[in-house]
């Protein structure tokens, strides 16, 4: 069930686009709610970066009125067709378009995707479709000790595991031990459907995606902090000048102080994508040092920076939301595969010159994310045995 602020923070924003003003108590309101969901705040700078919605917004001053007649001034959208052009509206909108924006802006109840050809964006709202329910979760997430005793970190397990260790909702927290000498390896394994919350011993905040495997020492002895990773995490990394923190992957090493970073290792194609501090990257001898916004990109053989285009594709996940940044349909197949744990067979040839770039809730079954990328696409989509099937 959405949240009853998420709800009333959508409402706000729908009634400013219909034009109407808001008290100083419904303001107030929805200043505080913005702090609140500061992603929501994000995507929308997001949009505005890429002139999906024309003009600039000043959060602090919240001229919430004068700011959205410019936006109903300047903004365009062509419902059925792919467009060339931005062309003004020649009508009123209605209703549902005003409370598709801010459901767009919030993230919660509706798709909102932008269809690109080209250069050129076109604004597409999907009402949720109420069909089948979600398939059944492939496991819990486990803890591997000494590649020994395995415990599920829900359940009857989690209550009983080794000294050190404590679970508290979906995250896994790390607590000073009596055994000082005891120091074991750990593996976490996390499913796919699964996402979990992890406090290192030295204070580092790990969130790890689904179909991920990360490896460590319960404790940081020495004069490093090193972990191996397969798959896909977050780190905010504690602080620390003389042990670096060194995340070592199968394309290569990264080595922080004390920063934040996303480690994308799923593909042959890993990506480090720096979000505050500096890190230094190596792979097959050679390093780069990038700092806040940039990336690295790696295959295992060749490797290089670049800036990073969309910090909603990069952090959506840890939100619970696909979020995907002109990438073509196979990409986006790619990444909902994973997320659900089945195979994709594509045999559709057409369209695909198409991007696409949006949001869908994780939470929402397979059948409804097919039934929506069907009306976006045009494609066919069939769902047997533990297999999406494409059509054209």
């Amino acid at each position: 069930m959405i949240a009853k602020d998420k709800i009333e923070l959508a409402e706000l924003i729908a009634r400013l686009m219909r034009g109407e003003t808001l008290s100083t108590a419904e303001e107030d309101q929805l200043k505080t709610l913005m702090e609140l969901y500061p992603s929501s705040k994000s995507y929308f700078d997001e949009l505005l970066a890429r002139e999906t919605i024309h003009t600039a917004f000043d959060y602090r001053k919240l001229d919430m009125d004068h700011e959205w007649s410019k936006v109903l001034a300047k903004q365009s959208m062509q419902e059925t067709e792919l467009q060339e052009n931005i062309v003004p509206f020649k009508r009123k909108p209605s209703k549902w378009q005003y409370v598709a924006a801010a459901a767009s802006i919030v993230m919660l109840f509706s798709f909102f995707w932008m269809i690109t050809q080209e250069k050129k964006p076109l604004n597409q709202e999907i009402s949720k479709v109420e069909t089948a329910h979600n398939p059944p979760l492939s496991g819990a997430v486990t803890l591997q000790v000494d590649g020994g005793d395995s415990y599920a970190l829900s359940g009857h397990d989690a209550s009983n595991l080794p000294e050190g260790m404590a679970v508290t909702g979906k995250e896994l927290k790390y607590q000073q031990s009596n055994n000082a000498a005891y120091n074991p390896t750990h593996q976490l394994n996390v499913p796919y459907q699964n996402t979990i919350s992890l406090i290192l011993s030295d204070g580092t905040r790990v969130s790890v995606n689904a179909n991920t495997q990360l490896t460590y020492q319960s404790k940081f002895t020495g004069n490093e902090r090193r972990i191996k990773l397969k798959g896909q995490a977050y780190f905010d990394v504690a602080k620390d000048a003389k042990r670096p923190f060194i995340i070592e992957t199968e394309q290569m090493e990264i080595q922080a102080i004390g920063t934040q970073f996303d480690v994308n290792v799923y593909s042959n194609n890993a990506q480090v994508n720096l979000l505050e501090g500096e890190v230094k990257v190596s792979s097959q001898g050679k390093e780069l040092a990038i700092k806040a916004g940039e990336k690295v990109i790696s295959d295992g053989v060749k490797m290089g920076k670049t800036n990073i285009e969309n910090i909603a594709a990069v952090t959506a996940w840890r939100d619970g939301r696909f979020f995907f940044a002109n990438q073509s349909i196979g990409q986006v197949l790619n990444e909902i595969s994973r997320w659900y744990g089945i195979t994709i067979d594509f045999k559709a040839t057409r369209y695909n010159h198409k991007r696409y770039t949006g949001g869908v809730d994780k939470a929402l079954s397979l059948e409804e994310v097919c039934k929506v990328l069907g009306d976006l696409t045009n494609y066919r989509y069939k769902i047997e045995g533990g297999k999406i099937i494409v059509l054209d």
